[in-house]
């Protein structure tokens, strides 16, 4: 195997197709976890930033779906150009770009949204793919100048190290406005995972050290929900034991602790 910096590159089309190819029990959860938060949350998703998406639409196409509205604008950031084109070429209409058909018709059967609707809701909003690299202070256009952040499977699959890890969940504090609502996706214990034969690092959190790690990181969120899921049988990958999805809505102050549910996935 050899070892890889997510921080320098990333292999976007492996990633895709090995977790977005279809939808299994792990992103049924995820994407019921994102309408049932966003049913609650009510965000204004008008300025919405997606923190550290790799190559994946799917958390924004998943949120129109719900919502059945079109964001104002999406700033899609991340540190590899590599992902950032393979976002992008899907808005273009590449043709080689990643096929969603699985996610959209998921969507479309749960939410009564036609594919194409879903399809035209995030489209038609204003996107921008900087790349950023969130080790590093933000530019000052970023700071606070987002109501909705969305970021998944993002700060803890990207290094070992808690400092580390604190650091990117004070970028993620930094970019919310006011009371902006938050969405965030965590791997459950992960030991670090494998894309096309390349492996990367991981930070081990779950349900019971994520609201301290977060309140280090300055992301204080009311009315905060927890839902927890198991591993899925088989799972997608060695080495971990399930997800863990928050939503809530950002605090400058510390929050109560959070509402949690624990379910297990489908076998």
């Amino acid at each position: 195997m050899t070892h890889a910096n997510p921080f320098e590159s990333f292999p976007a089309r492996a990633y895709l197709e090995k977790y977005y190819s279809y939808v299994g029990a792990e992103n049924d959860a995820m994407l019921r976890a994102l309408a049932d938060f966003a049913r609650h949350l009510e965000p204004r998703f008008d300025r919405v930033v997606e923190v550290g998406g790799g190559p994946s639409i799917v958390p924004v196409l998943a949120l129109c779906a719900t919502l059945e509205r079109s964001p104002g604008s999406v700033t899609f950031m991340d540190i590899c150009p590599k992902n950032l084109d393979e976002a992008a070429s899907w808005l273009d209409h590449e043709t080689m770009a990643f096929d969603y058909t699985a996610v959209l018709r998921w969507l479309e059967t749960q939410h009564g949204v036609t594919i194409s609707n879903i399809e035209r809701l995030a489209m038609s909003s204003d996107w921008r793919f900087p790349v950023v690299d969130l080790r590093q202070s933000l530019a000052g256009w970023m700071v606070h100048a987002f109501d909705t952040i969305s970021s998944h499977f993002f700060a803890e699959s990207v290094t070992s190290d808690r400092d580390t890890f604190i650091t990117l969940l004070k970028r993620i504090a930094d970019l919310g406005a006011p009371e902006a609502t938050v969405f965030l996706s965590f791997m459950r214990r992960s030991q670090g995972y494998s894309i096309g034969g390349i492996d990367f690092p991981a930070l081990s959190v779950d349900e019971e050290t994520l609201p301290n790690l977060l309140a280090a990181g300055g992301l204080h969120l009311l009315d905060a929900q927890y839902l927890t899921i198991n591993a899925e049988t088989p799972p997608t990958r060695t080495g971990y034991e399930g997800m863990v999805f928050i939503g809530g809505t950002l605090s400058d102050v510390p929050a109560a602790r959070p509402r949690q549910r624990q379910v297990v996935a489908a076998r």
